[in-house]
């Protein structure tokens, strides 16, 4: 039997890797789907209400605000397009969008 855990939680410790400092990053809303983009530069969130925030890991603050998703952000993924780095968003209202994120 698979059993599934849900959280209210809107505050994440995670390790940044940047010597061995673990930062805490509290967001005002509820976090679908979190990732650390290629180059380990950016942190990316996907909220409940369907709108992604990148982050900056040297000093979290807010590089870019997405909303195109009116679901909960659900998967989040990096990877390179013709020599780019782009975001993959999947979303609970049956959309994707990639992302070129300057």
């Amino acid at each position: 039997m698979l059993q599934s855990l849900t959280s209210a939680t809107t505050e994440f410790m995670f390790n940044l890797g940047l010597w061995d400092e673990t930062a805490t990053v509290q967001f005002s809303r509820g976090v679908g789907a979190l990732a650390f983009s290629t180059s380990g530069k950016t942190l990316v969130a996907g909220f409940w209400d369907g709108s992604i925030r990148a982050y900056s890991v040297k000093n979290l603050t807010i590089l870019v605000y997405l909303n195109l998703h009116t679901e909960t952000i659900t998967q989040l993924l990096w990877g390179e397009v013709a020599g780019e780095e782009r975001l993959i968003a999947a979303s609970q209202d049956e959309k994707l969008s990639l992302w070129k994120l300057k």
